[in-house]
């Protein structure tokens, strides 16, 4: 199960009733993610789930990366303001 990685600490998760997560709620707790990914797949399926992607230049060429929210060419590239855009008005 992925909600460790969303900062839910497994021993909550172990407490919680089985039905705890409705698919709202993993919605909301999916679109509040960033991906940061290589691939045109996986930026794909992140936009698929409402989650805002980066796209690391290198594998593929900008054009194939259309699908991401925003491409770099290097992590250091990235700053806080540059994230935090890329929910605009949601935060």
């Amino acid at each position: 199960m992925f909600l460790p990685y969303l900062g839910i600490p497994h021993d909550t998760i172990k407490r919680l009733p089985r039905q705890a997560f409705t698919r709202q709620h993993l919605a909301a707790l999916l679109s509040t993610c960033v991906v940061f990914e290589s691939s045109p797949a996986a930026c794909d399926e992140a936009r698929e789930y409402d989650m805002r992607s980066v796209a690391r230049l290198g594998a593929y060429p900008r054009f194939e990366l259309t699908s991401a929210d925003t491409t770099v060419s290097s992590v250091n590239e990235l700053t806080a303001f540059n994230i935090r855009r890329l929910f605009g008005e949601r935060i």
